[in-house]
């Protein structure tokens, strides 16, 4: 009993520190992303961050509480490659057809939704002219099965410009998800 409470103590810690970590390295991120929820009078708690600089393999996408002023949660997450094939080297791109991710602030439609090509997903609407194409080139949050739920010292496949997450992920992401920006 008392190593499992020392055990969960441990994990407490970690994710703490990670968060106060994550906080420091992304201050000017989180306080440019809260200024544009107020701007735009959007009514999440979250805000979701992508850095597309930290290898493939390991967790890149993070979820941050505003009321609470912390990091949450994070994810693994895909990233565009025309060839479709793994590659840890991040392109973006906001023509059609590129297949290639897009930079900048999303707003994510808080409507489930599903298509021909995905069972459940979220539609994103860019921000900045970095990604105004998001909409029409159909830039989505969805799940794939191809994504591991633990972290890798491999890149993980990548998507055809989506920041596709894990099944485990997306659940998990509904539960955030009311007027989240990316």
């Amino acid at each position: 009993k008392s190593l499992f409470l020392q055990i969960l103590l441990l994990l407490f810690v970690s994710s703490s520190l990670k968060s106060q970590v994550l906080e420091k390295k992304y201050r000017n991120l989180i306080k440019e992303s809260t200024s544009t929820i107020r701007a735009k009078k959007l009514s999440g708690k979250y805000f979701v961050l992508i850095d597309y600089s930290i290898f493939s393999g390991k967790k890149r996408m993070f979820i941050y509480n505003i009321p609470k002023k912390k990091f949450v949660d994070s994810f693994l997450v895909m990233h565009g490659n025309p060839r479709g094939k793994r590659t840890s080297t991040v392109r973006f791109s906001n023509e059609p057809k590129s297949f290639l991710s897009s930079k900048g602030r999303f707003i994510i439609d808080g409507k489930l939704t599903r298509s021909n090509n995905f069972i459940a997903k979220y539609n994103l609407k860019g921000l900045d002219v970095t990604n105004s194409n998001a909409y029409r080139r159909k830039i989505v949050i969805h799940y794939s099965t191809h994504i591991p739920l633990f972290e890798s010292s491999k890149p993980i496949v990548n998507s055809r410009g989506c920041p596709a997450i894990s099944w485990v992920s997306f659940i998990k992401m509904n539960s955030y998800i009311k007027g989240l920006t990316l």
